[in-house]
């Protein structure tokens, strides 16, 4: 059984890109505990895993990349913003197939009516639960035709929000695609594993609140990674309200990574940085 990485972090730099992604998503749409990154090497990239396979962490960024997976994986994550937030991220996979559970919550928030006077105390809570898949030419043999090496997915969330006594809940759909090229190597150079991923997000679905609905909106999340060297991994992803995901694994040795990346949104830049032991 293979967990997730044993990660040593730079803890201030891990709560903030924590804290921006809950910032930015929570209470712009009905998906945003789906926006927060599930993973720590994802936040070491800074989220431009995406376009990668064979790992248990393709549930939450790209379910085609679970085709390649192969026996049985486990993930799981958690993070306190010192008491004002917290979230949670749990998957688990076998052989293509996955389930998981993402959960966001927030302390108490002091509402407050038109004139600025506080009112009642709030709460607000986001999870979702995901069924995902991933095909490939070992479960559809005429994949192995093809000059790429491509592989499917798809991915169906649960998600129920909650704020104060506001519920809802409803269900979306994600169809995903990978396909990866042969190496290329001449001389001392080489590039190997390199992949384009495209997630096509929430083709359908949205929440139902009481006498209201929401919809999820459609939108893509699409990029690319490669290794150079055999040493050197390289992401780069656009996704959901714009965001531009750049990053970089460098591995020192067999167990030993280091990760760095770059998210963008809206003008403002984040920059991240990790070690991991594997």
């Amino acid at each position: 059984m293979k967990g997730n990485n044993r990660t040593l972090w730079i803890v201030a730099l891990l709560c903030a890109v924590v804290a921006m992604a809950a910032t930015t998503g929570v209470g712009q749409n009905v998906t945003s505990v789906l926006e927060i990154e599930p993973e720590v090497a994802g936040l070491g990239m800074a989220g431009a895993v995406g376009s990668r396979a064979g790992h248990v962490e393709s549930l939450f960024y790209n379910p085609a990349g679970l085709a390649s997976l192969e026996g049985f994986s486990l993930t799981s994550f958690y993070s306190s913003q010192w008491g004002e937030s917290n979230y949670s991220a749990f998957g688990a996979a076998i052989s293509g197939w996955s389930l998981g559970y993402m959960m966001f919550s927030s302390g108490d928030i002091q509402g407050r009516d038109d004139s600025g006077s506080p009112t009642e105390t709030l709460r607000y809570r986001n999870s979702a639960a995901l069924l995902a898949f991933g095909l490939g030419e070992n479960l559809l043999p005429f994949l192995g035709s093809l000059p790429v090496d491509l592989s499917i997915g798809g991915r169906v969330k649960f998600v129920s929000t909650s704020f104060g006594e506001t519920e809802g809940s409803g269900v979306s759909v994600d169809l995903a695609t990978q396909i990866g090229f042969n190496p290329i190597r001449a001389g001392g150079f080489s590039i190997s594993d390199l992949r384009i991923g495209v997630v096509m997000l929430d083709l359908f679905g949205r929440v139902n609140y009481d006498g209201y609905t929401e919809s999820f909106g459609m939108d893509l999340r699409a990029g690319f990674s490669a290794e150079l060297f055999d040493a050197l991994v390289i992401g780069f992803e656009f996704g959901p309200l714009g965001t531009i995901h750049l990053g970089v694994e460098y591995s020192v040795i067999e167990i030993l990574a280091i990760r760095a990346g770059m998210l963008s949104l809206s003008d403002v830049f984040t920059f991240t940085v990790g070690l991991g032991f594997d």
